[in-house]
């Protein structure tokens, strides 16, 4: 398949890079020269993002990159009407420069891919992975594509469809091409059967839930599952920090935690005994400071799995 892949972040030179791989044919857009540049040489830009977060900290995405235009799989440009036109697939992920704020940046993306497709006559998807407020896609992203192409966001228009399925990246950082071709869950909202057949056949074989949700409560679960995660990286960073000051294997401890099937309960007595240990090693608990109080564990029932 041709795809577009507009924004040259580490998401989407993850996703133009794995998509190049899988043997579809990609055209990756940004505005940044250098990056463009440093990607059609095979290599990965070093300066995309803040330090630790950027895709030269990916492990084996520079052997894809080279792959990927070695083999002329992979064009990197900064066009995306020219690119959008030849393709039949745009993923839009954010952009090198991602400057404040992102939604006046969207409206521009999508109202470049509109006017770019208003005169085609094959139906066209705008899958959008990049992270958004709840109600984005409703709100800003799904009218500039419909005002600038002429027609209606609906997969069911006929030979003239075009659709915005929200998908958002869920992949971790570090782990961004592992958890692109092994997924632990895929969020589709706003995509019909056929749209949800397509995109998951783009990555081969392999299964995984898949949930078909609406366009908003795509965006806030991505935005869920995001802050679930940094509240569990927090809390296993604070009590490793907390148990190595009394002399005790947190890594041990967070383990047992990780082994427990049963779903998890906010049981304040819990917290109160590490925020006690903390504060008699004088380690801060921010986090644990925050949450704690007299919750009731019958009522408050949380994910049972912490990974």
């Amino acid at each position: 398949m041709d795809i577009c892949v507009s924004g040259g972040s580490p998401s989407g030179l993850v996703t133009a890079a794995c998509l190049a791989t899988d043997g579809h044919r990609v055209i990756l857009v940004d505005g940044d020269a250098a990056t463009l540049a440093t990607v059609q040489d095979g290599r990965v830009p070093v300066e995309n993002a803040p330090a630790g977060h950027g895709a030269a900290e990916e492990p084996g995405l520079e052997r894809l990159l080279r792959g990927a235009v070695s083999w002329g799989r992979l064009l990197a440009v900064d066009d995306l009407a020219w690119a959008a036109r030849r393709s039949t697939l745009t993923v839009v992920c954010p952009p090198v420069r991602r400057p404040a704020p992102d939604h006046d940046l969207l409206r521009a993306v999508m109202e470049t891919l509109g006017a770019a497709l208003r005169d085609g006559t094959d139906p066209h998807r705008v899958v959008l992975r990049w992270p958004t407020v709840p109600g984005t896609a409703r709100a800003v992203a799904m009218p500039a594509l419909a005002a600038a192409a002429g027609r209606p966001v609906d997969p069911l228009a006929g030979p003239l469809a075009l659709n915005l399925i929200v998908q958002p990246d869920l992949t971790r950082p570090g782990r961004a091409i592992h958890d692109y071709h092994n997924p632990s869950l895929v969020l589709l909202g706003g995509a019909s059967d056929a749209d949800r057949d397509l995109l998951l056949g783009l990555r081969g074989p392999g299964a995984c839930p898949v949930h078909m949700l609406d366009r908003d409560t795509a965006e806030a679960a991505a935005a869920v599952l995001g802050a679930w995660r940094a509240v569990v990286a927090g809390f296993a960073a604070e009590v490793g920090s907390i148990t190595r000051s009394a002399g005790i294997d947190g890594t041990a401890l967070l383990g047992l935690v990780a082994a427990d099937g049963r779903p998890a309960t906010a049981a304040s007595e819990g917290i109160e005994a590490l925020v006690c240990l903390g504060a008699a090693t004088g380690t801060p608990s921010p986090l644990l400071d925050a949450v704690r109080g007299p919750w009731n564990a019958d009522s408050v029932i949380l994910p049972g799995r912490l990974s």
